[in-house]
């Protein structure tokens, strides 16, 4: 007798997603204040 397991969209894949999302804001902001920086006053902040 096999079990089977239906996974609808529950909080557990969410906890993932959300980690995606801040890690990727949390690299992506930085980067774009550089970028509009002079590279030596980038380097200096």
């Amino acid at each position: 007798m096999a079990l089977s397991y239906h996974a609808a969209f529950d909080s557990y894949d969410l906890g993932p997603l959300i980690g995606l999302a801040a890690g990727t804001l949390a690299g992506i902001y930085p980067a774009l204040r550089a970028s509009r920086l002079e590279p030596v006053d980038a380097l200096r902040s």
